[in-house]
Formats: structure tokens, sequence, C-alpha cells
């Protein structure tokens, strides 16, 4: 009888030990991971045409400034910042004191943008690298350049630290399907895949797709028929509400957050701020892709 009660005391102590040890080897595993990414050559424009254009895809389409210090992009010490979770500063872009554009060559900032990946080559934290990876070789030397031209900034920033808590979050979004880790987008990306060849901005099918491609698949997902669990998006094909809308009605909702049907988008999930950015024919542009897609009538 003693035997047993000893033996299932060690059980209840030693099975959270080991999960608990697992979860820990995982994830660290995940974090100290490096990963090989082929090298692209860019070609790094300096005409004030590309200039405009990277901080287009800057602030609108990458919407750097809201985790990395608004439009200075000189890092945000408190983009996390719960040392039981974890303390995960947003880099400061800059030139400045403790900036990575002292440091990153056109080669880092590709890593960085398109792959999620660290000038250590260990993956990167909340990065938006999930949906900037369909960058085409042409935008990524846009942004490039236009990140290099951007004021210095003294900020020196704290290490990234790992808190206990976070261990078993990091742990899940690891095993759960790739599509729903959005925590470290470098493990679900695809690092050999060929890059998108460039496509010419215009109303057209084509430059609507590249433009969903690096706005709406995250949320929507690739056949725009959304989701229902947390942060996925409604379906945007015109199987769902979008079926009945008209051009302009669908550039209104995105431009004002109303639907026609007088609903409010949630605009904590909805990047409201960005698609402000886009321009009446890139707008026109989505919706041509949008009327193209397959429509998803079933319920998800």
């Amino acid at each position: 009888m003693k035997t047993k009660g000893v033996g299932c005391l060690l059980l209840l102590i030693g099975v959270p030990l080991i999960l608990a040890t697992l979860v820990f080897a995982f994830s660290e595993f995940q974090l100290r991971r490096v990963y090989a990414i082929p090298l692209t050559e860019l070609s790094i424009p300096a005409d004030e045409l590309s200039l405009a254009r990277g901080k287009f895809l800057v602030e609108a389409i990458g919407a750097c400034g809201e985790c990395h210090g608004g439009y200075l992009l000189n890092g945000n010490r408190n983009f996390l910042h719960e040392p039981l979770i974890g303390v995960v500063p947003a880099a400061n872009l800059t030139a400045g004191k403790g900036g990575i554009g002292t440091i990153y060559t056109a080669a880092d900032w590709e890593r960085a943008i398109r792959h999620g990946v660290g000038r250590d080559g260990r993956a990167l934290m909340g990065v938006s690298s999930g949906a900037l990876q369909h960058l085409s070789d042409a935008d990524v030397g846009a942004m490039v350049a236009y990140l290099q031209t951007i004021a210095p900034f003294d900020n020196e920033l704290p290490p990234r630290q790992i808190g206990p808590l976070a261990r078993p979050f990091l742990f899940f979004a690891f095993i759960l399907p790739e599509e729903e880790n959005d925590i470290m987008p470098a493990v679900k990306i695809n690092h050999a895949a060929p890059h998108l060849a460039d496509v010419e901005p215009g109303v057209t099918v084509e430059y609507g797709r590249y433009l969903v491609n690096l706005t709406c698949v995250e949320c929507h997902k690739v056949d725009l028929g959304g989701g229902a669990n947390p942060g996925e998006g409604m379906n945007i094909t015109t199987g769902g509400n979008l079926g009945g809308w008209t051009e302009a009605e669908f550039i209104h909702a995105l431009k004002s957050g109303i639907t026609p049907e007088g609903n409010s988008l949630n605009d904590s999930e909805m990047p409201q701020a960005r698609l402000r950015h886009l321009s009446e024919d890139e707008l026109k542009a989505i919706w041509l892709y949008v009327q193209s897609v397959p429509p998803v009538t079933m319920e998800k």
C-alpha cells in the first residue's frame, strides 16, 4: 500500500516534470534554430520613384511603424514587456545608436522582411513575414532602399528574453497547423520557394492578386473564404456578402470601415490604417481579383 502511494506520488511529480521539460526543450530548439536562407542578389534603387514605392510598402503594406515606433521607425521597447511572458522589443530600424540600420546589409534586410529571420539566422518574433514573403525582388529592393534613407535615431533596446509562461504558447504554436503559427513566421515559410516575379502596378487581376497575397490572405485564407476562429477574417469571395456588393461599395467599406449593410469592420482585426494608404486603382485591382476567385459558400 505504501509502495503504491509512493508510485502515485512519483507519477504526479514525474509526468508534469517530463511535460515541462519537453515543452522547454522543443521551444528552445525552435528559438535557437538557425535557418539557412538562400542568398538573393537584390538591386537596390536610388531614384525617387523607387524610394516613394519603398515608403508606401513600408508604411502601408508592411505597416512597419505599427510595431517599430511609428513613422520614425526607431523601435519600441514595450512591444512585449511582461517578465513572466517575455521581453521582446521591436527593433530600432534606423542607423542610430542601437539601431539595426548600422549593421544590416541588403541581404540581411531581405531575410528579415521576406523570411522572418534575423542577422544571426534565428527566427524573429511577431514580424509580418507571413505576408511579406510574397513580395517581389523589386519591391523588397525598394523597401530596403527606403529603410536605408530614414533618419538615424539613438534608441538602445534590451535583448529578447522569453519567460516561462510563454513556453507553452510557443510549443502549441509550433505543433499547430502551419497556417496557425503567426508568432514566428519563419517556422512556416518555405524558404526555398522561388520568389514572385515583378508585377506591374495597375488595375489588373494580376496586380490585385499580388496585393491580396500581401494584405488579405493571412486572415482571409488562400481561398479568401475566411473562417470562424479568432483572428480569421470573413468570407470575402462572391459566395459571401460581397456577392451583393458593387465595386464602389467595396472600396467605400475598405476606406471607411463601414459595410453596405451598415456594419462596422473590427478595426483591431481589419488593417484599416494600412488600407487607407491604398490608391483607388489599387483597391480596384483588389476588387477585380476578388471577383475572379471561385466563390466559397460553405460555412467553415
